[in-house]
């Protein structure tokens, strides 16, 4: 058997192993965003940005084994090397018994082949890839360090409702009540839970145009929001393929106007809160977190659902006391002292326009 290394840099080169990235691969992970389809909205993304992706498979022959979803920004005076995104990919995904060999493979690659001189990486702390590849850059004399990084809030579904509910401040369970007293003074409202289809893809982007996010992406030049796109673009089938997960959508609606959705993808045992946003107009409602107790009480109920995935760790998120799991920064530097007289350099303007200069 051989071992092999080959980098993808254009989605058309993952369609060519779609099916052993989906069903080889993607089903020993607990994360629906790694689905092909998903992954190709991230990928034109960040190449459109300036980036060059860059996505290691590691092969056995024919077989699929593992991957690493990263991106690289070249200059003439450094090669740097991140995740492709590192709140959705914070992990690295191998066959365990090739986890060593695939790891040793990418830094080698990322330093000796491809001439990188720093990579800065997010990993679950959990994970057995962040251990394992501190390992690996100790023996090749590359410099490691750990800073801790966002985390992601998760809420185990592992006893009944009643039960949460009652564990909750006596406040949050207030602030619910009187959200639902103000929006029973602005008229009929209800809450539903639908597929995902054209319909409603129109209605979660009219509530997008109508949201907060909309007027910031105004001001700083953001045509619109990739992962929310991405999501969405593969959640329906498209050429045959049939999306991983199972796509689906809360909307709060006032009188007709739907003023706030949550889109969720139940994959395996887990429903990954995807995306959720809300009409400003109606902000003093907080439509957004009602509709967010709603759908967390509503997946309670689901039979067959473990765990609740925010992906992220906002503040608002804390009103459900969920537990966080952890993520840790690292940055890999070939030559850390030349790292460091580059960082330097390029805070004075002059130099920076000489070291950017053809």
């Amino acid at each position: 058997m051989t071992f092999s290394i080959k980098v993808i840099t254009s989605f058309n080169q993952i369609l060519e192993i779609e099916t052993a990235w989906n069903n080889d691969l993607i089903t020993t992970v607990q994360n629906p965003l790694f689905y092909s389809r998903v992954f190709e909205g991230f990928m034109r993304y960040w190449e459109a940005k300036g980036w060059t992706p860059l996505v290691f498979t590691f092969w056995d022959d024919t077989r699929l084994v593992g991957f690493v979803p990263l991106k690289m920004r070249k200059s003439l005076y450094s090669n740097h090397v991140c995740n492709l995104d590192e709140a959705v990919f914070s992990n690295f995904v191998f066959l365990n018994e090739y986890r060593e060999r695939c790891l040793s493979g990418l830094v080698d690659t990322l330093f000796n082949s491809l001439g990188c001189r720093s990579a800065t990486i997010t990993l679950d702390s959990a994970s057995e890839n962040l251990q394992l590849l501190e390992k690996i850059c100790k023996t090749n004399k590359l410099h490691f360090r750990e800073n801790p990084n966002i985390s992601r809030a998760i809420i185990l579904v592992d006893q009944s409702w009643d039960m949460f509910y009652s564990s909750l401040t006596r406040s949050t369970k207030q602030g619910f009540k009187r959200i639902k007293k103000q929006l029973d003074r602005l008229g009929p409202w209800t809450i539903s839970f639908m597929d995902l289809n054209s319909d409603t893809v129109k209605k979660i982007f009219d509530i997008e145009q109508a949201s907060w996010k909309n007027e910031w992406r105004s001001k700083n030049k953001v045509t619109e929001d990739y992962t929310l796109r991405s999501v969405l673009d593969a959640s329906l089938p498209c050429d045959g393929v049939t999306p991983i997960f199972e796509p689906k959508v809360w909307f709060l609606e006032v009188d007709g106007q739907a003023i706030a959705y949550l889109l969720v993808l139940f994959y395996k045992q887990i429903a990954v809160f995807a995306k959720t946003s809300f009409n400003i107009s109606f902000k003093k409602y907080s439509p957004g977190k009602f509709l967010l107790h709603s759908a967390i009480r509503e997946v309670f109920t689901k039979n067959g659902v473990k765990k609740i995935d925010f992906i992220t760790n906002l503040p608002l998120v804390r009103l459900w006391n969920p537990l966080s799991e952890h993520r840790t920064n690292v940055k890999i530097e070939k030559h850390r002292f030349l790292s460091y007289v580059l960082s330097v350099l390029l805070k004075n303007p002059i130099s920076r326009r000489i070291l950017k200069s053809p």
